[in-house]
């Protein structure tokens, strides 16, 4: 399967998307979707993001910057509505 870029916004609404796009028309010519990023409002900082194997759907890794800080999360959005399909929170051992 050939992949694809696909823009990850760092910002809270679309018109960050718009800005962004603007600012890197080269790089923006070469995406071909893109999501907001969910949780930024939030303690958790995204770390990564890879795709699934049937394409259509993308999974994102993040970490806690609270002190005491929380469980990781891991979600998975649905690349063409830019949906949560799923968010798991991985707990430490003592259960935070």
């Amino acid at each position: 399967m050939a992949r694809r870029l696909l823009l990850q916004v760092p910002t809270r609404n679309a018109n960050d998307e718009r800005n962004f796009r603007s600012c890197y028309p080269g790089f923006a010519s070469l995406v071909e979707g893109s999501f907001l990023v969910p949780g930024l409002e939030t303690e958790f900082v995204p770390q990564g993001l890879t795709w699934l194997p049937d394409g259509r759907h993308a999974v994102m890794a993040y970490y806690s910057h609270a002190k005491p800080p929380a469980a990781s999360r891991v979600a998975v959005v649905e690349v063409s509505t830019g949906c949560v399909a799923a968010e798991y929170a991985l707990r430490m051992p003592d259960g935070r």
